[in-house]
């Protein structure tokens, strides 16, 4: 079992993979930019993302240290959390400076690409308390 101690050296991470479960237990891992702030890690996605879908239904995700293309190193051992979505603006704002300040200039190349892309799309906020147990699952 894992402790929440955990969470600052994963908030040390440059990514992590960030897994949500389908409906049917099937884990989906995505490799995510992570900051910390206070006990909590921090990671924003675009709303309307399949891994806000999957948190609306269970809470539960696992957190691994991984490379930005989600290659987990070996011996890493995932924790478990849960995570809880924030769409106000304060929180969005205060957690996208985090995230600027920590990755000054692949979130500046990135946000470019995105603006492109993701046309208007809200950024959101996901909150992980890591709490080293998987609660029971939710149908």
């Amino acid at each position: 079992m894992t402790s929440p101690g955990q969470a600052p050296t994963l908030a040390e991470e440059h990514f992590v993979s960030l897994v949500t479960f389908r409906r049917n237990g099937d884990p989906v891992p995505t490799p995510v930019w992570v900051v910390g702030d206070d006990d909590l890690l921090w990671v924003t996605t675009p709303d309307g993302t399949g891994k806000l879908r999957r948190l609306a239904r269970d809470p539960h995700v696992e957190v691994v240290a991984c490379d930005r293309r989600g290659r987990v190193p070996e011996g890493a051992v995932p924790v478990s959390g849960s995570a809880t979505v924030h769409r106000d603006a304060v929180t969005v704002d205060r957690v996208m400076d985090l995230t600027r300040r920590k990755h000054r200039v692949e979130t500046a190349v990135f946000g470019i690409v995105e603006k492109i892309f993701m046309r208007g799309k809200d950024r959101v906020a996901i909150a992980i308390t890591v709490t080293g147990e998987r609660p029971p699952a939710t149908s």
